[in-house]
C-alpha cells in the first residue's frame, strides 16, 4: 500500500523514466528526489497498482520513454492524469547538432540537460547503464551527439558466454601492469578497459570543444567514479532533473 505522506512533491509531478528494461518514477521533494517506484519493465502489474495508488495531490504525470508506444499501452492505467510526454519532437530543433533526431534516445538527451542546467557550462555525461553513453551538450544547452558502446555488464557476459574457460573476476584494476595472471589480464580487459575507453572519449571532448565538466550517472557510475583519475560529479536523477527543465528547451 502507498503511504500518501511520502508524496511531498513540491510541484505536483510524478516523473516517469522508461527505458529498455527498466521503468522508475519519481517526485522532486524540496532539493531531491525520491523515487518511488523502480522496477522490471515487464512487471505491469506492480506498475499498474503503483498508478491506481497515486494520490490526487499529484496532478501531472510527465513521462520519457525510450520504448515507441509506451505511452499508448499504459494509457488506460494513467484515466484521469494529465499526461506530458517528454520527447524528442518537442525539442526546438536549435538544440539539436544531430543528424539522425529521430532515432535519438531522448534520456541521452535528458541526461544532458539535467547537467547542464546544474553546472551552467558545457558538460560531458557518461551514462553507465546496460549501454555506455558518452554525450556533450555546449553551455547553451546544445546537444552535439556522443558514443554508445556495450556497458560493463555485457562485456562480462559477453566473455563469459563465449570464452567459458575464462575465470569470472571482480570489477577491480591490478596494481601491476600488465597483468601477471589470467584473472588480473581480465580485470584490465573489462574493468581498464572501459575505463581508458571513456577517458579517451572524455579527451576527444576537451581537445574538439575546450573546458567541459563530466557528469556520471547510471548503475555503473559508481566504478567510474572510483577509477577515473579526473574529476567527476556523480547524479543518480540526471534524466529526472532534464525532465523537470525540459519546457525551457521546447519548440
Amino acid at each position: 500500500m502507498i503511504e500518501t505522506e511520502r508524496y511531498q512533491s513540491i510541484d505536483g509531478r510524478l516523473y516517469i523514466d522508461a527505458g529498455n528494461t527498466r521503468i522508475k518514477a519519481a517526485i522532486c521533494t524540496g532539493d531531491h528526489w525520491q523515487i518511488l517506484f523502480s522496477g522490471n519493465l515487464q512487471d505491469t502489474v506492480s506498475f499498474s497498482d503503483f498508478i491506481r495508488a497515486l494520490p490526487e495531490s499529484i496532478n501531472e504525470i510527465r513521462i520519457a520513454s525510450v520504448i515507441r508506444g509506451f505511452i499508448e499501452n499504459k494509457r488506460p492505467m494513467f484515466s484521469g492524469k494529465t499526461i506530458r510526454q517528454v520527447t524528442v519532437s518537442g525539442i526546438n530543433p536549435k538544440y539539436l547538432d544531430y543528424h539522425t533526431i529521430d532515432t535519438l534516445g531522448i534520456d541521452r538527451f535528458l541526461a544532458c540537460l539535467g547537467a547542464c542546467h546544474h553546472s551552467r557550462e558545457a558538460v560531458v555525461v557518461v551514462d553507465a547503464g546496460t549501454a555506455c553513453t558518452i554525450d556533450f551538450m555546449d553551455q547553451n544547452r546544445v546537444f552535439h551527439g556522443g558514443y554508445i558502446s556495450p556497458g560493463l555488464s555485457i562485456r562480462e557476459k559477453g566473455l563469459h558466454e563465449y570464452a567459458p574457460s575464462l575465470p569470472e573476476v571482480p570489477r577491480e584494476l591490478p596494481e601491476l601492469w600488465p597483468g601477471k595472471s589470467t584473472r588480473e589480464a581480465i580485470q584490465w580487459g573489462i574493468t581498464g578497459g572501459f575505463i581508458n575507453e571513456i577517458r579517451a572519449a572524455i579527451q576527444n571532448y576537451k581537445r574538439q570543444f575546450g573546458d567541459l565538466q563530466v557528469w556520471l550517472t547510471g548503475g555503473d557510475a559508481e566504478i567510474i567514479d572510483r577509477f577515473m583519475p579526473i574529476p567527476c560529479q556523480r547524479n543518480a536523477y540526471l534524466v529526472f532533473e532534464g525532465m523537470r527543465v525540459y519546457p525551457s528547451v521546447g519548440r
